[in-house]
């Protein structure tokens, strides 16, 4: 059974939370605009100590979000996608996609994901493949069905790499969403946030992960 519309909008903010979180881990502290803030006031001394520790993650292009940032968001992405499709309850045929995609990726021409890669089949009779970002895969049981032999398969895994490789995902944000967020982690660290503005950061991670899912949805990859 797929969650509600209102079980779905709570697992998606979670998920959000929990990637916006390992976002900012991987992000390198801010000290000239901590000292700016502090010498006009705009801070105290104490945030702007905590700004300091905070993320430089403002990218002008999404080359600048780091692997690490690219598995958080592709979580997030995943777990959206999981709240959309049933897991194919087959731990055999998981073990088996997962055992070829695996093979694939290690002789894939791109680097290693920074969480590796990861290999799922969705209980949908439609005839689809998501690539989420940072490597997460997931193929749905009617396309599988397709596939003649193994090496079908093998080019349906191999497809969805290249779509990761390419970060074709992250190219789905839409313009400005991912960049407020990491904006405002740039020049104010979470523990200094109200709660208004992190709900309103959280809101922006949330809908930049949409983004990306409805387009692997909409598209196909």
């Amino acid at each position: 059974m797929r969650p509600s519309g209102s079980t779905r909008a709570l697992r998606l903010r979670l998920a959000a939370v929990a990637a916006l979180g390992g976002v900012v881990a991987g992000c390198t502290a801010v000290s000239n605009v901590a000292e700016t803030a502090a010498e006009t006031g705009v801070l105290t001394e104490e945030q702007a100590a905590s700004v300091q520790k905070s993320s430089e993650a403002v990218a002008k292009t999404f080359e600048d979000i780091t692997p690490r940032q690219e598995y958080y968001i592709g979580r997030a992405v995943a777990a959206d996608t999981l709240t959309r499709y049933d897991v194919y309850d087959d731990e055999a045929a998981n073990r088996y996609i997962n055992r070829l995609g695996q093979s694939l990726a290690a002789t894939a021409p791109y680097p290693m994901t920074y969480g590796g890669y990861h290999f799922l089949i969705l209980d949908s009779d439609e005839v689809n493949a998501f690539a989420a970002p940072g490597g997460f895969i997931l193929v749905s049981r009617g396309l599988l069905e397709l596939c003649a032999n193994e090496d079908a398969v093998a080019g349906v895994l191999a497809h969805e790499i290249v779509h990761v490789g390419e970060k074709h995902g992250l190219k789905a944000i839409k313009q400005g969403r991912l960049s407020n967020a990491l904006s405002v982690l740039a020049t104010e660290s979470a523990r200094t946030l109200t709660d208004d503005q992190l709900a309103d950061l959280t809101e922006d991670f949330a809908a930049s992960v949409t983004d990306i899912t409805d387009t692997l949805v909409k598209n196909g990859y």
